[in-house]
C-alpha cells in the first residue's frame, strides 16, 4: 500500500434533481490510473459549474431577480390576435335613435347577448348581459320593444314548468328590465300568449331570428316548425286586444319561398319594408353567395306582406363577401336609412368569425358598408378559459386549477393594429390608443384577466398571490412622419425627429399609466412595460434610453426580448433594460435543416450576456411536430445548457396554442396536451431528465443498408421535419424494428416518445403500434405500455409522433417495439424520459 494512492471518489449520481454526492474509495496503483482520476475530477468540476452556474462570472439571468420585478417565468400573449374564426359579432338589434345596439357575440351554439352604446359617432365597448345569458347554451337574436324595457330573444336552454322540455332546441324567450337597469330571469314566450296558443316551437324545429315592430304589436322570427316552404320560413304573431300574443303565421309568398328565409328580419318603422336573408337565386342579381339580404316592399300596411315586391339588397354583397356563405342577419334602423348587418368579408377584423356593419342609402343607392369596429367586433380575449391556462395549471380531465402556472404575462400585440400594420413597424396614433383601449375594455383583457386570477388564487387558497404584468410600447417607427396629435397643439408628430418620439412614448406611457391606476386591478401587479421592437439600432438607442428613465421615475421595470443575433442583443443593459430574455428562434429555422446546436449557442451567450432564455413553439405541436419544441425543454436540462434552473424563462406561443395544447383530447391527442404538461414541468423545474439523450442504443434487426445508422441517429436531435431523411432518419424495410437501451444502471423510466415518418409515400407509413418494456437485466421483460394511435398530417413524406406514458418503472433497459403497417418503417428519434433511481446509486457510474 506505501505506493498506492487512497482516494474519494465524488460523483453525482442524480445531478440533473439533487445536489446531493456519493462516495466511493478507490485505490489507484499506478500513474494510468491516476490520470483516470485527475479526468474524473476535471469533469466534475464541469459538471458542477453547469449545475451551479452561479458560482461563475457566465451566467443566466436569475429567476426571481430583483432586477425584472421577481419573475420566475413570463408567458407572451398577443391579446389582439384571435383563434381563427373567434371573435363572432352578428345578429345585431338597432335602437330607434341608432344609438344602442344588442347583438349576439361567440361561436355557434354558445352565443352570448351584448350591447353597445354610440358616444361622439364610435361605439364603445360592448358589455355582456349575465342574467340573460345561460352558460352552455346559446343566447342569440336580440330585439327590443320602443322603451327597451323588454327583450325577446332566441336560446337554446331548458324550459322549465310547466313544460319541461329539455335544451338543445331554439326557442323564444323574453324579459323585463329592472329598476336598477338590470334583467329580471327569462321566461318562455308561451306564458304571454292567449289561452291555448303556442307562440314558440315546443319540440317542432326551431324558432330564432326575433324582431319586433317598432309599435310592438307584431313579433316576426324565423322556424322550421311544420308549415314552412322551404327550411326555414319568415312567421309572425300579433298582440290582441289584452296585450296576448297570438297564434303565428306564416306570412307566405312572396317572401317566403321553396328556399330557406333564414338568419333574421327587421322591419322599418312605418312598417312597409321587410328585410330577410335568404338563399333563394330567383331575385338574386348580385353575387354568387350562397346567403343575401333581400327586401320585400308594400305600399301600405293596409295590405298585406303577400303584394310586396321583393329585390335583393345587392351592391352590399359583391362589395363585401369574400366567402360562399354571404351577408346575414340585417337590422334596419327605423327610418330605413341605415342597414346593420353580419357579414366575413374582407373588411371584417383578421381571424374574425363575423362581424357586424352598417351601410347607409343614400342617393338611390346602398353606400360602401363600414365596420363598426372594436367596440362591437372582435370581441376577443373575453373568457376565462382563454387566460385560465396560463395563469393555472389544469387537470387533463376536469380542467380545474391544481397549482400556479406562469408567474408574469406579457400583455402584447404584433397584429391587429387600426391601419393594418405590425406594432413593430409603421403604426399611428390611432393604432395606439386603439390598443389600449381594448386593453382596458370591461370584460377583455386586463379586466377578465385580473377575474380569472382572483379564482384561481382563491382555488388555490393564496389570498395573497398577484400575477405579474408587462404591457408593450409600439415601436415609434423613425419613418411615421404623421403620427397624430398627442398633446393637442393641432400638429401632427413627425417621429424622425428623435426629442418627438421621445414624446409620443412618454404620452403612451402615461396614458397607459393613468389607465392602470384608475383600473384597481387587485390581482395583478404591473411590473414593467416591454420594448415591442427586437433590436437597437443606433438610430434607437436615445428613445430606448429616454424611455428607460421615464419608466424608472415611476417606478416601473423595463423589459426586452431580442431576437437571435439582434443588433445590440449583447448590450442589452447599456440601454438602460432591466431584464432581457433571448430568442434561439430554433422553432423557426428553416424546414429540412433544423440544428440544436442553434440551443446551444443562444444558450453560451444568454449566459455570457446575462440573459434569460425564450421557448419557442408554434401551432405545429398541435398536429404532428412537437419534436422541435421538445428540444428546446431537453437541452434546458443537466443534458446540456441547463436553463431550466435559475433561469428567467419566457415562452413565445403564437396566440393561443398553449391554452389549446391545455385543452387537447387525451383520447385523440395526448401529444398536444403532454406538450402543455412539459411546459408546466419545465418552468417548475420537475421536467424529467431525457435519459437517452446521446446514448447509443442496439436493434433487434439491423436497418436497411441504404439508410443506416450507427446507433446515434436516433437520440442526436437532428429530426426530420420534411427533407434530408437518408441523412436524418433510419428505414427498415419489411421488418418490426426494436431499439434496446442500456442505461447502465437503474432508473425511473415514466415516457417513451418517438418522432417518426410516414404518409404513405413509397410503402412508408406509421407503425400500427409501439410498444414499451423495461427489464431490470436484458433477460426479463415487463409490458409498461403500448399505443396504436400516430399523429401526423396526411400527403407525402411528413414527421409524425407517437408517445407512451406510464407510471414510473424502475429498470436498467428499455426495448421498443415497433409493428409496421407497411413495407417500410422510418425512425428518426426515440427519446426516454425518466430520472436515475437514488436507491441504485452505489451501480450508477459517473460515464458509461
Amino acid at each position: 500500500m506505501a505506493n498506492e494512492i487512497a482516494v474519494i471518489e465524488e460523483y453525482p449520481h442524480n445531478c440533473y434533481y439533487f445536489p446531493c454526492f456519493c462516495y466511493r474509495l478507490y485505490t489507484y496503483s499506478n500513474i494510468k490510473e491516476t490520470i483516470f482520476m485527475v479526468r474524473n475530477i476535471y469533469q466534475l468540476i464541469v459538471i458542477i459549474l453547469i449545475i451551479f452556474p452561479q458560482y461563475i462570472n457566465a451566467a443566466y439571468f436569475p429567476e426571481g431577480d430583483s432586477r425584472s420585478g421577481g419573475m420566475h417565468n413570463q408567458v407572451l400573449l398577443y391579446t389582439m390576435t384571435a383563434q381563427s374564426g373567434e371573435g363572432q359579432s352578428r345578429m345585431p338589434w338597432i335602437s330607434s335613435d341608432e344609438a344602442t345596439l344588442y347583438f349576439a357575440q361567440g361561436g355557434y351554439g354558445y352565443e352570448e347577448i351584448w350591447f353597445s352604446t354610440k358616444s361622439a359617432g364610435r361605439w364603445l365597448p360592448a358589455r355582456s348581459i349575465p342574467e340573460l345569458n345561460m352558460a352552455g347554451y346559446s343566447t342569440k337574436s336580440p330585439a327590443l320593444d320602443s322603451t327597451m324595457n323588454r327583450i325577446y330573444f332566441s336560446s337554446s336552454r331548458p324550459v322549465g314548468a310547466p313544460y319541461n322540455l329539455a335544451g338543445g332546441r331554439w326557442r323564444l324567450f323574453t324579459s323585463t328590465r329592472k329598476s336598477d337597469g338590470s334583467w329580471n330571469t327569462p321566461y318562455f314566450l308561451n306564458n304571454d300568449a292567449s289561452s291555448g296558443v303556442t307562440v314558440s316551437t315546443l319540440n317542432d324545429g326551431h324558432d330564432f331570428g326575433v324582431f319586433l315592430s317598432r309599435d310592438g304589436n307584431i313579433l316576426y322570427f324565423n322556424s322550421s316548425r311544420t308549415g314552412t316552404l322551404g327550411g326555414y320560413d319568415i312567421w309572425y304573431s300579433s298582440k290582441n286586444s289584452q296585450g296576448l300574443w297570438t297564434q303565428p303565421i306564416n306570412i307566405g309568398t312572396p317572401i317566403n319561398s321553396a328556399s330557406s328565409e333564414v338568419s333574421g328580419v327587421s322591419v322599418t318603422g312605418d312598417n312597409l319594408k321587410l328585410f330577410f336573408c335568404s338563399d333563394r337565386v330567383d331575385y338574386r342579381q348580385n353575387g354568387t353567395d350562397t346567403y343575401n339580404i333581400f327586401q320585400a316592399v308594400r305600399s301600405s300596411t293596409t295590405q298585406s306582406w303577400s303584394s310586396a315586391s321583393i329585390s335583393q339588397v345587392g351592391t352590399i354583397s359583391p362589395a363585401t363577401s369574400s366567402s360562399s356563405w354571404g351577408v346575414s342577419w340585417p337590422a334596419i334602423s327605423a327610418d330605413g336609412s341605415d342597414l346593420y348587418y353580419s357579414d366575413i368579408g374582407p373588411f371584417m377584423w383578421a381571424t374574425d368569425g363575423y362581424d357586424v356593419f352598417v351601410s347607409h342609402y343614400s342617393s338611390g343607392s346602398w353606400r360602401a358598408p363600414s365596420n363598426l369596429g372594436r367596440g362591437v367586433n372582435n370581441i376577443i380575449w373575453n373568457t376565462d378559459t382563454d387566460f385560465l391556462p396560463f395563469v393555472a395549471y389544469l387537470d387533463a380531465t376536469t380542467y380545474q386549477a391544481q397549482d400556479f402556472m406562469f408567474d408574469a404575462i406579457l400583455m402584447m400585440a404584433l397584429s391587429g393594429s387600426s391601419s393594418g400594420n405590425r406594432y413593430d413597424g409603421n403604426t399611428y396614433k390611432d393604432d395606439w390608443t386603439n390598443y389600449l383601449d381594448q386593453l382596458f375594455s370591461p370584460e377583455r383583457e386586463l379586466d377578465r384577466l385580473n377575474a380569472v386570477v382572483g379564482s384561481v388564487k382563491t382555488t388555490l387558497n393564496n389570498p395573497s398571490y398577484q400575477e405579474k404584468i408587462y404591457v408593450m410600447i409600439p415601436y415609434p417607427s423613425k419613418s411615421v412622419t404623421s403620427f397624430g396629435d398627442v398633446d393637442g397643439d393641432g400638429i401632427t408628430e413627425n417621429l424622425s425627429i428623435d426629442t418627438i418620439r421621445n414624446k409620443v412614448v412618454k404620452w403612451y406611457i402615461n396614458d397607459f399609466y393613468t389607465r392602470w391606476t384608475s383600473a384597481h386591478f387587485t390581482n395583478l401587479n404591473l411590473v414593467g412595460l416591454y420594448w415591442m421592437n427586437e433590436l437597437v439600432a443606433s438610430t434607437d438607442t436615445a428613445v430606448v434610453k429616454a424611455t428607460s428613465i421615464a419608466l424608472h421615475n415611476l417606478g416601473l421595470k423595463f423589459e426586452w426580448i431580442p431576437y437571435y443575433n439582434a443588433t445590440g442583443y449583447s448590450s442589452w443593459s447599456t440601454w438602460g433594460f432591466d431584464c432581457a430574455e433571448y430568442q434561439p428562434n430554433f422553432a423557426w429555422i428553416a424546414t429540412g435543416s433544423p440544428d440544436p446546436a442553434r440551443v446551444s449557442s443562444a444558450a453560451t451567450s444568454a449566459r455570457t450576456y446575462t440573459m434569460g432564455i425564450e421557448l419557442e413553439f408554434d401551432s405545429r405541436c398541435l398536429n404532428s411536430n412537437t419534436m422541435n419544441y421538445r428540444t428546446y425543454l431537453d437541452y434546458g436540462t443537466a443534458y446540456k445548457e441547463n436553463f431550466m434552473r435559475n433561469c428567467l424563462i419566457g415562452l413565445y406561443q403564437d396566440s393561443y396554442d398553449l391554452k389549446l395544447m391545455a385543452y387537447a383530447s387525451l383520447a385523440t391527442n395526448p401529444i398536444a396536451r403532454d406538450g402543455y404538461d412539459m411546459t408546466y414541468q419545465f418552468i417548475k423545474e420537475t421536467y424529467p431528465y431525457p435519459l437517452s439523450a446521446g446514448k447509443t442504443y442496439t436493434y433487434s434487426t439491423a436497418p436497411s443498408p441504404t439508410y443506416p445508422d450507427g446507433s446515434i441517429k436516433l437520440t442526436d436531435y437532428h429530426f426530420v421535419p420534411d427533407s434530408n431523411t437518408s441523412s436524418r432518419s433510419v428505414g427498415f424495410y419489411l421488418t418490426n424494428p426494436s431499439v434496446t437501451f442500456d442505461f447502465v444502471s437503474s432508473a425511473r423510466i415514466m415516457k417513451v416518445y418517438a418522432h417518426l415518418l410516414g404518409g404513405n409515400n413509397s410503402g412508408i407509413s406509421f407503425p400500427s403500434n409501439m410498444l414499451v418494456e423495461t427489464s431490470p437485466n436484458g433477460t426479463t421483460w415487463t409490458s409498461v405500455g403500448s399505443t396504436s394511435l400516430h399523429l401526423g398530417e396526411s400527403g407525402a413524406l411528413i414527421a409524425g409522433e407517437m408517445m407512451v406514458k406510464f407510471a414510473p418503472s424502475t429498470a436498467r433497459y428499455v426495448r421498443i417495439t415497433f409493428t409496421r403497417a407497411n413495407t417500410w418503417t422510418w425512425l428518426d428519434e426515440l427519446t426516454v424520459y425518466g430520472d436515475y433511481n437514488l436507491q441504485a446509486m452505489d451501480e450508477w457510474p459517473l460515464y458509461n
